[in-house]
């Protein structure tokens, strides 16, 4: 009686091993499922939250720039500006700077332009014969150019850097020889010191 007890309590025991062993192997293909859909689905998500984000920032990007009464160019606005210009974006980016794919990534709302990136957009967009002038090589401004220029224009460094970019202390590191300016900026002060009176069309509040 006691060997056919055991025998009974052993084959319980083997079943219920056997039992978990099933589940054990049932949850971890279940896992595995469902890591395998959740992968991709988190990926969908990341990029949608993502969009989300960029859209809340565009959605704010007519805002005031370090205090200037002037607004950043929406994507739609940067897109017809190259149009009007007749560029493409490859073509945009070379010429006006900031990257091989800065003007596909403006106006796919994945970036922001610069203030300067700004300031030449609006000058060209006032007088687009200057677009010519940016076609042609010309070598960048040397840091005592610079401050020639920012004394000419009667702006301290600080004002220069507020009107025109860069930063707040961008005017010093080009002054200083310790940073180059961007292709923008080098753009824009080049168009400055050929035509000073374009610093006036950038004091003005947008829209005038």
């Amino acid at each position: 009686m006691a060997g056919t007890s055991a025998a009974v309590v052993k084959t319980s025991a083997t079943v219920v091993k056997t039992s978990a062993h099933k589940m054990d192997y049932r949850y971890r293909k279940i896992r595995g499922v469902w890591h395998t859909i959740r992968s991709p689905l988190t990926r969908v998500g990341r990029k949608w939250i993502q969009s989300q984000k960029d859209k809340e920032i565009y959605d704010k990007d007519r805002r005031r720039v370090r205090g200037v009464e002037r607004f950043l160019p929406t994507a739609a606005e940067m897109k017809l500006f190259r149009w009007r210009l007749g560029l493409s974006q490859r073509g945009a980016s070379k010429i006006l700077g900031g990257g091989k794919r800065s003007f596909q990534n403006y106006e796919a709302q994945r970036a922001l332009p610069g203030l300067a990136m700004a300031n030449l957009m609006r000058l060209l967009g006032a007088y687009p014969t200057l677009l010519e002038e940016l076609k042609e090589e010309a070598p960048c401004l040397t840091p005592m150019q610079i401050k020639a220029l920012r004394v000419k224009l009667r702006l301290s460094q600080r004002g220069a850097s507020k009107i025109l970019g860069g930063g707040k202390r961008s005017f010093q590191k080009y002054e200083a020889g310790k940073e180059m300016p961007c292709i923008a900026m080098a753009n824009l002060l080049r168009l400055i010191k050929e035509y000073p009176q374009l610093i006036n069309k950038l004091c003005q509040p947008e829209g005038e």
